[in-house]
């Protein structure tokens, strides 16, 4: 069964506050993005891997992507419209897609074997840690409307990988409806009630980069890393 990855590196990074979109700024001596690409260009069960990019940076990382197994393409406005040119993309020959985040640098091929290995009993799989952090609902400067309970709450991390079919379906009923302001993948399946997500161990490490002290953290875990 052959099996694509979506690599998203086409965000605006609106809250990082960078004119650089945080993907392609350097972490070490490489883009953030390449780490990711890297581990999903040297995973054995993924045959194809779609890079998705802003329409200004296309021309520039498809002459640095030679590969044969990777192809370059211009993403959207929105992650939600990023990830359905990347489905749309792949036709029949593929039963499976991952997808990722490229703001999370620290992937690494156990986190990829834990999604795979739950993709041969389930068609949706996403990669979780659980929540350290007491959580509340609510609005800042409102009274609190309640407080979960901690050990139900998981936070969810990419990659995350579903049944291409499946995935497509979730994707054409939300542009149907006009809801497109998914924040993931696992939760469209999850709304439209087509598949049961399961959730597979993540890692701590597996930070995305979101804002500059995110950055700053980065940082301190590569340098860890590569002692």
């Amino acid at each position: 069964m052959k099996t694509a990855a979506i690599l998203l590196a086409a965000g605006k990074s609106e809250r990082f506050g960078s004119e650089t979109p945080k993907p392609f700024l350097y972490l070490g001596d490489k883009q953030i993005y390449q780490y990711s690409l890297s581990v999903f260009s040297d995973y054995p069960q993924i045959d194809f891997l779609i890079l998705v990019v802003p329409k200004h940076k296309l021309a520039e990382v498809s002459n640095k992507c030679k590969n044969e197994k990777i192809q370059v393409v211009a993403g959207g406005n929105s992650r939600f419209q990023s990830v359905k040119i990347g489905v749309d993309f792949l036709d029949q020959d593929f039963q499976n897609v991952l997808i990722h985040d490229a703001a999370r640098p620290f992937v690494d091929k156990k986190l990829v074997d834990n999604c795979m290995k739950g993709l041969l009993t389930n068609a949706a799989v996403s990669c979780a840690i659980d929540s350290t952090d007491t959580l509340a609902i609510g609005k800042l400067n409102e009274m609190a409307e309640s407080f979960p309970t901690r050990s139900l709450l998981k936070r969810i991390q990419t990659p995350q990988v579903f049944e291409l079919s499946m995935l497509k379906k979730a994707y054409q009923l939300a542009v149907k409806e006009g809801k497109t302001n998914f924040t993931d993948d696992a939760s469209i399946l999850n709304h439209y009630q087509l598949a049961d997500v399961l959730l597979v161990q993540g890692d701590e490490w597996n930070i995305k980069i979101t804002t500059a002290i995110d950055l700053l953290l980065a940082e301190q875990i590569l340098l860890k890393r590569n002692k």
